[in-house]
Order: C-alpha cells, then sequence, then structure tokens
C-alpha cells in the first residue's frame, strides 16, 4: 500500500510538472539535472509503474556557494501550481535531510521557481539550533522516461 501512495504521489507530481513544460525560461543559471546527473550518475534510482525510473543524486556546497544558489533560485519566475508541488515535495526534503543526518527535523519550503523544464525549490531546516538549507532541482525527460533531482545542501 505504501507503494501504491509513492506511484499515486509520482504520478501528481508528473501531472503537475507538465503545466511547466511550455513556459517560457528565465534568465537565471540553475543546474539541469538531467545534464549533471548524465555527466555524474545518479546516487538512487527508484522505477515507478508508469515506467519512469526517478534518478537522484546530492552536491554538498560551503555556505556561501549554497547562498548563492539559493539567489539565483529567488529570482525564477513562480507559479502557484509549483508552489503546490514544492510544497507536496517538502516531505521528501525532510526524509532525504533525516537520512542524511540521522535526526529527526522539519523541513519548511521558503523559495521556489522554474527554468523551461526545471523546476527548483528551497527547503529549510533546523538541526541542533542551526537553520540548514537544501535545494532541489527537478527535471521530467519524456525521451528517456525519466525523472531528474539534484539535492543540494550544506
Amino acid at each position: 500500500m505504501n507503494t501504491d501512495r509513492r506511484a499515486v504521489s509520482r504520478l501528481r507530481l508528473v501531472g503537475m510538472f507538465s503545466l511547466f513544460a511550455c513556459i517560457v525560461p528565465s534568465h537565471a543559471a540553475i543546474i539541469d539535472p538531467e545534464i549533471y546527473i548524465g555527466e555524474n550518475g545518479s546516487q538512487r534510482q527508484s522505477p515507478a509503474r508508469d515506467g519512469v525510473t526517478f534518478y537522484s543524486s546530492t552536491i554538498r556546497l560551503s555556505t556561501d556557494q549554497l547562498t548563492s544558489v539559493e539567489a539565483e533560485v529567488a529570482a525564477l519566475p513562480k507559479h502557484l501550481d509549483l508552489f503546490k508541488v514544492c510544497d507536496f515535495l517538502k516531505g521528501g526534503a525532510r526524509i532525504s535531510i533525516v537520512e542524511r543526518t540521522g535526526e529527526e527535523v522539519e523541513a519548511a519550503l521558503v523559495n521556489y521557481g522554474y527554468k523551461g523544464k526545471i523546476m527548483s525549490c528551497v527547503f529549510k531546516y533546523s538541526l541542533h539550533g542551526v537553520i540548514g538549507t537544501q535545494i532541489m532541482f527537478y527535471k521530467q525527460s519524456e525521451a528517456k522516461k525519466g525523472a531528474y533531482m539534484v539535492f543540494i545542501t550544506d
């Protein structure tokens, strides 16, 4: 049943993301997760029932570099439906932070945006009184039947 929920959640994400496929790209330079994972490989792969494979990877940056990427995301165009997708993905971000740190945390969506077919979400979390940041870039590739996610964290 948990697998069915994940499959339904992924299908919702794919459906909601398709709204952004035709939107005009913006000016900010952001990571293309499909290219990044194609060049560097993925740390995780998980197939879904609909034939789409999810690929993900994590990049660690210094606080200054992460702040710069966060500013680029802040400059991207916004859309209410993308906010809903990022808010939905907040749970997944929280889980990845818990897996990475071994500590229970709560995540908050603080920013989001899109550039062409790439969407990004910025999450903040508190761990031992220190505020951390996790930025997610997501892109669906219809040609390769893949969904690519790159997480950037400190």
